[in-house]
């Protein structure tokens, strides 16, 4: 994307790059990790309340449930697609013996409060008075694209996937994978009605609010500071035009396009959004592209923080499959901790 911007003829180097991150405040970083420190408590909490009303499960601890989550937080763009997510529900499995169907319950009921609040953030934006043309005209049909992937998740994950079990059952008996994936859409399908009975969509809907408007205020303020960062021209644009080219940005982290962390896609996003707003294509990439890494470097900080006290306290759960020779086992459990923080 650098190379395709220097070959139109703009200014851009990796030099303008590092200066824009060297400036960056420190008191601003620090600001910008408690907001993000806040939004991982409420994320956790919204997991705990899916968790509870999809299993019954109080047993999973918050600090458990806190630390799956930091990881999470890091692996979530490695992949494309947000495929990283399902590392996530891989640690509630080993970790803290919560069932795959309802860690993806977790994460669909998630996904879906999360498309709902972005739905009604870019209605808002396009009915507001002070909002130009373009974001009108940008802002709600964006708005009703995502209200009906809202609605096609809902069908979908209610009604769809039990009458699909339904359909499989003929099936079944003469052939044990589609017996398997039966019982596995089942369980999947109870883990959602349970949580739809479970009337937890108003508090659930309360912690999304509190996330998105903690996530995009924290990124805003990143933005604010790389913007004003001397060795970079500021984009001079208002507050709702960062919102919406950070949702941009987001979206195109989320395509299922080869890249690795959600680098070039997330930039260049944001990037289409601030160019349709009318601001400069290769300012707004280096800007961006200081905020991913900057917001990637700490994801990824206290991500890796999180697999090291994940492995160093859950070891006893992970080791559930029996074996014949418990002396090696324990030799293995004993190199594992002390590889742990080296090898990671």
């Amino acid at each position: 994307l650098l190379h395709w911007l220097a070959r139109s003829g703009d200014d851009v180097n990796l030099a303008m790059l590092y200066q824009a991150l060297s400036d960056i405040p420190a008191r601003v970083f620090m600001l910008y990790a408690s907001l993000i420190a806040v939004n991982t408590v409420l994320r956790t909490l919204r997991y705990r309340l899916i968790l509870v009303a999809s299993t019954g499960l109080h047993r999973v601890s918050f600090f458990s449930l806190f630390i799956v989550t930091g990881v999470r937080n890091m692996v979530v763009d490695l992949l494309p697609a947000r495929l990283g997510e399902l590392v996530f529900v891989m640690m509630l499995k080993k970790g803290c013996g919560v069932p795959v169907p309802a860690g993806l319950a977790i994460l669909a009921i998630s996904f879906l409060l999360d498309i709902f609040m972005l739905a009604l953030l870019l209605l808002i934006i396009g009915l507001l008075p002070l909002a130009t043309p373009v974001l009108r005209q940008g802002s709600l049909p964006a708005a009703l694209l995502l209200t009906l992937m809202l609605m096609a998740g809902v069908v979908v994950l209610w009604p769809g996937l039990r009458l699909f079990a339904g359909r499989m059952r003929p099936w079944k008996q003469h052939n044990r994978l589609f017996a398997a994936l039966a019982r596995f859409l089942l369980a999947l399908s109870d883990a959602l009605s349970r949580c739809r009975q479970g009337r937890i969509l108003g508090r659930a809907l309360l912690l999304t609010a509190g996330i998105r408007v903690l996530k995009y205020g924290a990124l805003y303020l990143l933005f604010d500071a790389v913007g004003a960062t001397p060795g970079l021209a500021t984009i001079p644009a208002d507050f709702i035009d960062v919102i919406v080219a950070l949702v941009a940005s987001e979206a195109g982290a989320s395509l299922p396009l080869p890249t690795l962390m959600s680098f070039g896609t997330y930039e260049a996003g944001g990037a289409a959004a601030f160019a349709l707003l009318g601001f400069p294509m290769a300012v707004a990439v280096i800007t961006l592209l200081c905020v991913h890494i900057a917001s990637q470097a700490l994801d990824y900080l206290v991500g890796c923080t999180c697999l090291i006290l994940f492995f160093l306290t859950h070891t006893s759960n992970l080791n559930s499959v029996v074996v014949t020779n418990r002396r090696l086992a324990s030799k293995w459990k004993k190199l594992g901790k002390f590889l742990a923080v080296p090898g990671l």
